[in-house]
């Protein structure tokens, strides 16, 4: 079973970027008010059309 829920304080929250190499060398960030970033699952908010959002997972 996955979990798209918060447990022991955890959360899926994606990250407004233009392409995954940008994420992964640490160009985008959520922004001085979070309003780059986006929680995911049970939590999820509105995000504009056709922003790409990243993540990692598996830690």
């Amino acid at each position: 079973m996955i979990f798209s829920f918060g447990q022991n304080g955890c959360y899926f929250v994606g990250v407004e970027c233009r392409s995954w190499d940008s994420f992964l060398e640490g160009q985008c960030n959520c922004g001085n008010r979070g309003e780059r970033c986006r929680f995911m699952g049970v939590f999820s908010t509105p995000a504009p059309h056709k922003t790409r959002y990243y993540l990692r997972t598996g830690f």
